[in-house]
């Protein structure tokens, strides 16, 4: 990806391999503040909020041609969450893929684990539904399809309170534990088994 057109301002094919760089130095040495605050900047600026979710989504939205480096890029922030267990990260990942490839493309992908692909499958429909209601006017279908997964990439058109509303029930719609958890408890069980 030499030109690197989705950095936007940060250069993501530097900075992850960075973090994982200062993960595995913060494990392997014991620092633990250090490796609890690189991992809570993580999951607040990478993927952790709204505002967030919606950036990355607006341009998605701008960047159409470029599916495999955004795979590869979501792919390797999934790898860093389970690894570390930064599991708040987990959502606004989930939503990514799906608005990148939807649930039948994800069903395809085997880079990613069962149960990734199920959290995602199982929380498709009720994101796409609520999306498309909070949105109605603004969210646009790009298919005939009533379920274009394109319709995701529409959250950023969404106010901020519909956006909130949307990002709480994110934990719930991929059968995953409440964001309190998620932020507190690093040896939660996510496996679907």
């Amino acid at each position: 990806m030499g030109t690197n057109k989705l950095q936007g301002q940060l250069d993501v094919e530097r900075v992850i391999p960075e973090i994982q760089a200062l993960l595995r130095l913060g494990v392997k040495y014991g620092f633990t503040s250090l490796t609890a605050s690189v991992e809570a900047i993580l999951a607040q600026h990478a993927i952790g909020t709204p505002l967030a979710l919606s950036c990355i989504l607006k341009k998605m939205k701008g960047f159409n041609g470029f599916g495999d480096d955004w795979r590869f890029h979501f792919k390797e922030l999934l790898d860093l969450a389970n690894a570390h267990k930064i599991y708040s990260m987990l959502p606004g990942i989930y939503c990514l893929f799906l608005a990148l490839d939807g649930p039948a493309g994800l069903s395809k992908n085997r880079q990613l684990s069962m149960s990734d692909r199920l959290r995602c499958s199982t929380g498709f429909y009720p994101l796409h539904r609520d999306i498309c209601r909070l949105g109605a006017g603004r969210v646009r279908q790009q298919s005939a399809n009533w379920l274009d997964h394109h319709a995701l990439r529409d959250f950023s058109c969404l106010t901020g309170d519909e956006q909130e509303n949307v990002w709480e029930s994110l934990p719930e719609m991929f059968q995953l534990p409440r964001w309190e958890e998620l932020w507190k408890s690093p040896n939660l069980n996510i496996t679907i088994t």
